[in-house]
């Protein structure tokens, strides 16, 4: 047909009978009933760091966990809870508890427990919070929080950690499906984990979010194919990685900031979406940021790939 969109989708196709999208890995389906549990009175509510669709992302001190080496009484841990019955949702949900539950790397948030009613994860959190934030306050534009901007190779140690988790994640054949800085963590010794979806504070007003046949998506994130077909994939994940990657040289600018979401949204159905300027990337990473944002599925780079290409770089002593 010529259009770039219906070729992705084919490529797509294929790429699948090689990998599960959207699903656990080989062997048995993870289960809501196989994980930890803490009751809903053992979780004391700190205060709100997101909501969505379907339900709210929450900071809370958790009793009861069995961690190792945790020596308290209490955790402070993020509680993602779901507030919908609806199918789509629940689905969603049971997704992410086989991701972060199968998921066993330092990079990739720990899926601690659930709580079954009512239905809530309780997931690993970090003290410096989310990503994002992160970018946004080391530009020093904040008067009250003082922070030097990040170096080259701190912020290649954040890609680095990131490519890290996601080759985790891709060797287990799980896909996140909504990668971006701001569904990342930071903590105060540097370490940077994967986490889930939705700790953007409302997605209903969010610039990162677009309302789309009835969902709500990460437009500015997702590939062409994923926007035309719904097709995710660790093909698509690449391609998040690669607007994040964008993110950290940029400090937390919005992708394709002067362009409204409809814009976006007609440029990337057309295949005429202009590739993001990669003027504050290093040159070995605007090389690795091209790759990872090619229109067609099958000319992204893999995960291993694009980790060796930025452990590369931070190896590199003249950068």
């Amino acid at each position: 047909s010529g259009d770039p969109l219906h070729e992705n989708g084919d490529a797509v196709a294929e790429l699948k009978e090689e990998e599960i999208a959207l699903t656990a890995g080989p062997g048995k389906r993870a289960s809501l009933h196989d994980r930890p549990t803490v009751a809903k009175q053992s979780i004391q509510r700190i205060t709100l760091l997101g909501k969505g669709q379907f339900g709210e992302v929450y900071l809370a001190k958790v009793a009861g966990l069995t961690l190792p080496a945790a020596g308290e009484a209490e955790t402070v841990a993020m509680v993602k809870a779901l507030g919908s019955r609806d199918e789509r949702a629940q689905a969603e949900f049971q997704r992410e508890v086989d991701l972060f539950g199968k998921a066993s790397h330092v990079a990739v948030a720990r899926l601690l427990a659930v709580c079954k009613e009512p239905l809530q994860m309780v997931l690993e959190y970090t003290d410096l919070g989310d990503l994002k934030q992160y970018l946004k306050l080391s530009r020093g534009d904040d008067k009250e929080i003082k922070m030097k901007p990040l170096t080259a190779q701190q912020k290649l140690s954040v890609c680095v950690q990131v490519a890290q988790g996601m080759v985790h994640l891709s060797s287990q054949r799980l896909v996140h499906g909504d990668l971006a800085a701001r569904n990342c963590l930071v903590s105060s010794d540097n370490s940077v984990k994967i986490s889930c979806p939705g700790l953007s504070r409302d997605v209903y007003i969010s610039p990162e979010y677009f309302e789309h046949r009835q969902a709500l998506i990460p437009l500015r994130w997702m590939a062409p194919e994923a926007v035309a077909e719904g097709d995710l994939s660790t093909k698509s994940d690449v391609w998040a990685v690669g607007v994040l990657l964008w993110e950290v040289c940029t400090l937390g600018e919005l992708p394709y900031a002067k362009l409204k979401d409809e814009e976006v949204f007609r440029a990337v159905q057309s295949g005429s979406l202009k590739p993001l300027s990669t003027k504050a990337c290093l040159a070995h990473v605007s090389k690795l940021l091209q790759r990872c944002l090619a229109p067609s599925p099958r000319d992204r780079p893999s995960f291993p790939d694009v980790l060796h290409d930025l452990s590369s770089v931070q190896l590199d002593t003249s950068v």
